[in-house]
């Protein structure tokens, strides 16, 4: 009976041949992507928000919470706020 040459197997690092490179092959672009697409933008849209823009020009002026702060006077938002309470509420419960 032949022996088997384990030849190849020696010349490749331990961490490339475990269940820790799958992972990490695995996981890394998840993270990156979670990242780019969703950490990225909501933390890009906190920023923004304590600024005054059109959205189409580079002109921001710097508000501070003077945003929020009418926000939180608009009757239409607490209006759009309760219906969104109320639909999460109701769908929830339909569920």
């Amino acid at each position: 009976m032949a022996k088997k040459s384990n030849v190849g197997l020696q010349s490749v690092p331990r961490f490339f041949a475990g269940r820790a490179f799958f992972l990490t092959v695995c996981i890394v672009p998840t993270f990156v992507l979670f990242a780019i697409f969703m950490l990225y933008p909501i933390v890009d849209l906190i920023r923004v928000s304590f600024y005054s823009w059109d959205g189409l020009l580079a002109d921001m002026k710097f508000v501070g919470f003077k945003n929020y702060e009418t926000m939180f006077h608009n009757a239409a938002f607490w209006t759009s706020f309760r219906n969104t309470i109320f639909f999460i509420l109701t769908c929830t419960m339909l569920v």
